[in-house]
């Protein structure tokens, strides 16, 4: 049985939480937790979004993002995959 779908938070804050695939790091150097850095101030101006808070650990990212606007269903997805498309060795 699949997950239940996700709903639209009424107060526009989301918990974000991705790790690496098995565990493994997706930050490797200080340079790859600034280029991610950076990469999430670009989305930020780009996707409309406040960070409240972040925590970077070298197997997994957790993100307290509240949209300033409605950015629809799937805002926290889109999020995820900008960055993610943007990070390539």
């Amino acid at each position: 049985m699949g997950r239940q779908a996700r709903q639209l938070s009424s107060s526009g804050f989301y918990h974000v939480i991705f790790r690496g695939v098995n565990h493994q790091h997706v930050f490797e150097d200080k340079s790859d937790y600034t280029g991610f850095l950076s990469t999430l101030h670009d989305l930020k101006i780009d996707l409309a979004f406040e960070i409240h808070a972040d925590c970077l650990m070298s197997n997994h990212v957790h993100l307290l993002l509240r949209e300033k606007e409605s950015m629809g269903k799937y805002a926290a997805e889109l999020c995820i995959i900008r960055m993610g498309s943007s990070r390539t060795r």
